[in-house]
């Protein structure tokens, strides 16, 4: 019996972004299989990430994989996974997360199949939401503020 194409996806990271992600891939009934960025920090010692990452993916049947996520914090590591994966099937899906989104448009019209988010960017309205909040609660809080004065939290600036 083989394994089914559509149950397998490939995961590059090892932070929360990819924690959550492994959680909700699996949910949805698909096996991962992760490839960690602290494996490609050896090639720093001998050889090339590139060359350590394409030895990585020929322990990985290719031919089982049906997408790939590529969420390690750094964008090289992104990018250098992103290119070797091209480099062996230019149809398989591939969510790749990008701090620096000038590469984009690039890739994604170079590639159908490639979708770069930008992971700072989607969380960023949260996080002002969050801290408006948070700030709000802070003002609402201040001795100033009760008393009248304008000021409020940011009367010592």
């Amino acid at each position: 019996m083989g394994i089914d194409r559509a149950t397998r996806s490939i995961l590059v990271g090892s932070g929360h972004l990819a924690y959550r992600l492994s959680v909700l891939v699996a949910a949805s009934g698909s096996e991962i299989v992760l490839l960690a960025r602290d494996d490609t920090r050896s090639a720093s010692v001998g050889g090339s990430t590139f060359g350590l990452i394409e030895r990585m993916l020929r322990d990985v049947d290719l031919t089982t994989i049906s997408s790939a996520y590529l969420v390690d914090d750094r964008d090289e590591v992104n990018l250098e996974f992103l290119i070797a994966l091209l480099s062996v099937d230019r149809r398989l899906p591939v969510v790749v997360s990008l701090f620096n989104e000038n590469i984009a448009p690039h890739l994604q019209a170079a590639n159908p199949n490639v979708r770069v988010l930008n992971p700072a960017k989607i969380a960023a309205p949260t996080f002002i939401d969050a801290l408006d909040v948070a700030l709000s609660d802070a003002l609402r809080r201040s001795p100033a503020t009760r008393s009248g004065g304008a000021s409020g939290a940011f009367g010592q600036f």
